[in-house]
């Protein structure tokens, strides 16, 4: 037997993925009431976009009903192939746009019109209908734009250009992707309905599977097909690539052959992560599975089921008391996972890391498994879980705690002030917020605009503040929320009499006292020895203070001190020269 002619007629099969395509709804895996919500988008598009005949034709706000739905989900599980299905099903001619096709920002010139490029077919023909010249009914047209995350590099202003054509549409446009968090497709979701589709599960894809394999000659057993379906994490098309391969060599594929197989590396991120573990049906993993999930990022998706874990409902919730009784246990769980996680980072006890995600993440996210819903706190939220919001208020908190220290410094230099952080913040930084910016607003909000200058660096020069400190001041008291109390003290300022006020902080004839200063002159009188008397006893005085007033501060060259907006204090004496150009100090004034 000559191995070339058998060779050469599997280079001519088919591709199994293409030849076991679903060509019928029955024939589609898992999905089932995204696929019914589909069919509703596309039956009743025309009675409500175009003839306005539906109940639903006048809705304002988010009751109204979108002209284009996003369908998104990891790849192989049939997103395309619903979408195709149930559109021919309904009767609609579909023109499919992926991503090897230019789907950049069409040409405004009309005589390009859909000879042009891509675009500028897609535009004529969203904004057309198709007529007929022999009485019969139009053609219903659907339009999929598939791979829509992946318009970038020659795509330029490719989903601009979309959300034109939704918003002009005349014709139902189905989006695909599969990433609805990516970052490109923010503005989009504000104009489609979301429809997201998740991978069948190992029970809804073994069957189908083993009829494929017996049908193509291979003989299989169901455990060894639910082991490859957990090798190829539920890819449909992954696992028909994988049989067809197996046939080119042998007609049985075993349990063990399948161990051998690479686990397909899914690249999954914190969405997708605690969306997995907060879905109605994430009872059907196990603990280790979802323990896995939180292994995807141990550091940030704990932080992501406390900032959304109040805005799911509950499966087993029988009402709204059962409700609140859950999500206590869930607030519950968080906070001993907290104390857990302290011990882990700060003693160093990994060993206990696993369970600490166990309390923190996974026992909350099987309590409150459910839907998650908005609560209407945020105008034009959207229904995805947000970023964590303790991330930005744990930076924010950082920054003005450095802010606050840099203003003690200053105020302890100038002698005006003995107190500590909390003292400076609660008692001290209200009032001063107040007396270096109501002078230099306008006379209708009460201030006397350059004429408040002088008032203003009065104070300023008696806490010894720049005018870094004068922003800093300003910064580590704001607050979020409406009224006066919350105001921003800058707003009444003109910009004339900010610009004055720079120029005088940054004079040059300005005297700021500093510890920092103090320990650097210290620092230059060692190693000079050729400063005259009168200094000598000026810097002891200095070094006393300083010595008095605390531990030394750090020391810092004079480059970088005048970065830092200082300027040394000038009492008239005239320096020694420096060392190697023979030059004698200055005769002392009688």
């Amino acid at each position: 037997s000559n191995p070339k002619p058998a060779a050469a007629a599997a280079d001519t099969q088919p591709l199994w993925v293409n030849k076991y395509k679903p060509s019928q709804p029955a024939q589609l895996i898992g999905n089932g009431k995204n696929i019914a919500d589909l069919r509703k988008f596309l039956s009743t598009w025309n009675e409500i976009h175009v003839a306005g005949t539906h109940p639903l034709a006048d809705a304002k706000g988010k009751d109204k009903p979108m002209k284009a739905v996003l369908i998104s989900g990891p790849p192989g599980i049939g997103k395309s192939s619903a979408a195709t299905i149930i559109a021919k099903q309904l009767g609609f001619e579909v023109t499919e746009v992926n991503a090897s096709d230019t789907r950049g920002k069409s040409s405004s010139d009309v005589k390009d019109g859909v000879g042009g490029k891509a675009s500028n077919a897609i535009r004529e023909m969203v904004t057309n209908r198709a007529m007929s010249f022999f009485g019969g009914a139009p053609k219903k047209m659907c339009l999929i734009m598939d791979e829509v995350d992946g318009m970038s590099g020659g795509d330029r202003g490719g989903v601009q250009e979309l959300i034109t054509c939704i918003k002009l549409s005349k014709i139902p446009i189905i989006c695909i992707c599969n990433d609805k968090y990516n970052q490109k497709l923010k503005s989009l979701q504000n104009y489609t309905q979301d429809m997201p589709f998740s991978r069948p599960t190992k029970p809804q894809i073994l069957n189908r599977m083993l009829k494929i394999a017996a049908d193509e000659g291979i003989s299989m057993s169901a455990a060894a097909m639910e082991a490859l379906i957990e090798t190829t994490n539920n890819d449909i098309r992954l696992i028909i690539n994988q049989l067809q391969m197996r046939r080119l060599t042998k007609q049985s594929f075993e349990y063990d052959d399948i161990k051998g197989l690479s686990k397909k590396d899914v690249d999954m991120g914190p969405f997708t992560a605690v969306d997995k573990l907060c879905a109605p049906n994430a009872d059907r993993m196990s603990v280790n599975d979802r323990l896995n999930l939180v292994f995807q990022d141990s550091d940030i998706i704990p932080l992501f089921i406390q900032e959304n874990y109040v805005h799911y409902r509950p499966y087993a919730a029988k009402d709204e008391l059962h409700r609140l009784q859950l999500v206590a246990k869930a607030s519950a769980c968080i906070s001993e996972g907290d104390v857990m996680n302290k011990s882990v980072r700060a003693k160093q006890n990994w060993g206990l890391m696993p369970y600490a995600n166990v309390i923190s993440s996974v026992m909350p996210t099987s309590v409150l498994r459910g839907n998650r819903e908005v609560f209407g706190s945020f105008p034009g939220e959207r229904n995805f879980n947000r970023f964590p919001g303790w991330l930005g208020k744990n930076s924010t908190h950082g920054k003005n705690k450095r802010l606050l220290t840099e203003l003690r410094s200053h105020c302890a230099a100038g002698g005006a002030f003995k107190g500590d952080l909390e003292s400076l913040r609660g008692e001290y930084v209200p009032l001063l917020k107040s007396l270096i910016t109501r002078p230099l607003k306008t006379n209708q909000a009460g201030g006397k605009e350059k004429e408040g200058i002088p008032e203003v660096m009065a104070v300023m020069d008696a806490y010894s503040l720049t005018r870094l400190d004068w922003e800093a001041v300003q910064d580590v008291s704001k607050f979020k929320g409406t009224g006066a109390l919350f105001a921003d003290p800058a707003a009444g300022i003109p910009t004339a009499v900010k610009s004055a006020f720079t120029r005088e902080c940054n004079s040059g004839s300005r005297v700021v006292h500093s510890g920092i200063l103090v320990q650097e002159a210290k620092k230059g009188r060692k190693r000079g020895g050729g400063a005259d008397d009168d200094g000598d006893d000026d810097g002891d005085d200095d070094a006393e203070e300083a010595d008095g007033d605390g531990p030394a501060k750090p020391k810092l060259s004079a480059k970088k001190l005048a970065a830092m907006g200082f300027v040394a204090k000038d009492d008239g004496k005239k320096k020694p020269a420096a060392k190697g150009k023979g030059k004698k100090p200055a005769a002392k004034k009688k």
